[in-house]
């Protein structure tokens, strides 16, 4: 796993991503790159939320997140200054994100954080929930306002594996063939709204394929 290139005032960032190397990706004060990746195999989903930003933007996130001794961390390492945004991102995503079934908000079993860096982010937090056993035509909806007062960039994916069928969707299958959304043009509720995902997918049942 390639080692985490940091600057001073602005260093690519991810929500568990590795870094393979390269040069270091160099981001501006309150700009944010974000990915949203859903994978559903068999009657799992999985939300990978991954985030890039320099440590300033952190700082601010978290300061304006309200995070206890956020003014502290000014002072700590970029190391700990990543695992206290990870984890005030997880806590922000379990809380205010909303992952729908057929317009019914599906809950989360488990969410991890991942540290390690992929260019262009810093970390990845992943959220895991399982579809109802009685749907086999699902609808499903991803909404997340965390981070819409930050400007920056946004890519968005969804695909389907196993007994899962995707049927059509609003966005790319894989995050490196997502559009870049630019998002620095938007108002924060537009922000919102151009980070929506959405997802018809059929679940087969037992032995069918």
């Amino acid at each position: 796993m390639g080692a985490l290139a940091l600057v001073p005032t602005g260093s690519g960032v991810a929500v568990g991503v590795h870094c393979r190397g390269g040069r270091p990706h160099v981001l501006p004060d309150g700009f944010i790159e974000r990915a949203v990746q859903i994978v559903v195999r068999d009657r799992e989903v999985r939300v990978n939320f991954s985030v890039g930003l320099n440590p300033e933007t952190m700082r601010e996130v978290l300061a304006a997140w309200q995070v206890d001794d956020s003014e502290e961390l000014r002072f700590s390492s970029e190391d700990e200054l990543r695992k206290a945004f990870g984890q005030a991102l997880k806590r922000r995503l379990l809380e205010r994100a909303k992952l729908t079934v057929n317009g019914e908000p599906l809950e989360f079993d488990q969410a991890t954080i991942d540290l390690a860096v992929r260019h262009p982010y810093d970390l990845t937090v992943q959220i895991v929930g399982q579809l109802p056993a009685d749907r086999s035509r699902v609808d499903l909806g991803w909404k997340s306002d965390s981070l819409t007062a930050w400007t920056g960039t946004a890519r968005l994916a969804c695909k389907a594996m196993g007994k899962a069928i995707l049927i059509r969707s609003n966005v790319a299958p894989i995050v490196v063939r997502a559009k870049q959304v630019e998002l620095s043009e938007l108002k924060p509720e537009a922000r919102s709204k151009a980070c929506h995902i959405r997802a018809r997918l059929m679940v087969l049942n037992g032995d069918q394929r």
